[in-house]
């Protein structure tokens, strides 16, 4: 059902003129992701339960959730999206909602179309401090081909993962650590990718600059040791490699409030988390690989 032909749903376009926050919890598309892959590497190990759905990987900042309360009161906010099943969606908010709470999920479809569906929470789950994780069905099964391109829907199986020789192309690694450098082409050699190791912006240039710029699709950058700005090595990373599918990862030395600063300063495209595990790297180039085929526009944060 399209938006704007669904009486009881809200003027969808004009809340989204008036919203300025990417979503209830303020992630952007970098911390979103990495925020997904902690929860998917911890559900992986443990049992998962029967489901009626197959789950797919959704990650969207601003998905539209305008929901009614037990009280009567209504709100419409922006939530981040993890996962889409034709019976449902899995969102994260920043706040509890009650279940059979009933509300309108706004989805934009593969056309652009903004597609209103109605739903109910089913359960809502305490992710820690205030991050939670809203279980809602929909009312009727929902296609997720209209969401999801064919080719990611084959290829992102919650389960299963795509065959690591399928990654080709270029990645240069700016890491003023040789060692952090040597890990990650180690890492990389199930791949059929080609690593440029650097120390520096000014070595990546000059040891890419017999590549095609055309097969450079990832950059890899730690700022640490730099002894630079972050923000202004970032700025000198986009100015050299900004080609129409470069996308910059930020390798974050943890999970703390510097990483967090980072990602602010950088605005990557993607975290990964030093050490760097070998599943979550993979993830985050397949997801990149999947994000290049329906968006093919640079580096975030590129002037």
């Amino acid at each position: 059902m399209i938006a704007s032909e669904n009486p009881s749903g809200p003027n969808w376009e004009a809340w989204e003129a008036q919203v300025t926050r990417e979503n209830t919890l303020g992630l952007n598309a970098a911390t979103l992701l990495a925020l997904c892959e902690r929860l998917d590497e911890a559900a992986s190990a443990t049992l998962a339960f029967a489901r009626a759905h197959k789950r797919f990987p959704y990650r969207h900042t601003g998905v539209g959730l305008s929901l009614t309360h037990p009280g009567g009161s209504q709100v419409t906010v922006r939530v981040a999206a993890r996962s889409l099943s034709n019976g449902g969606i899995s969102v994260l908010h920043c706040g509890y909602l009650h279940a059979d709470s009933p509300c309108l999920v706004l989805l934009v479809d593969l056309e652009r179309r903004r597609q209103t569906i109605p739903a109910r929470v089913a359960h809502c789950r305490h992710l820690g401090d205030v991050v939670h994780e809203i279980g809602l069905a929909f009312a009727e099964p929902t296609d997720v081909r209209m969401f999801i391109a064919a080719a990611d829907l084959e290829a992102a199986d919650t389960r299963e993962q795509p065959d690591p020789a399928t990654l080709t192309g270029t990645i240069v690694c700016i890491d003023a650590s040789a060692l952090d450098r040597r890990h990650v082409v180690e890492l990389l050699r199930p791949t059929g990718l080609t690593v440029i190791g650097a120390g520096s912006v000014e070595e990546a240039v000059r040891d890419a600059s017999g590549a095609d710029p055309l097969a450079i699709h990832t950059v890899f950058l730690s700022v640490a040791g730099a002894g630079r700005r972050p923000a202004a090595i970032a700025k000198d990373v986009r100015a050299n490699f900004n080609h129409f599918t470069a996308k910059l990862v930020l390798l974050a030395p943890g999970n703390s409030a510097r990483s967090q600063e980072l990602v602010r300063v950088v605005q990557p495209n993607a975290v990964l988390v030093k050490p760097i595990a070998q599943g979550r790297l993979f993830r985050v180039l397949f997801h990149l690989a999947r994000a290049a085929r329906t968006d093919a526009g640079p580096m975030r944060g590129a002037a």
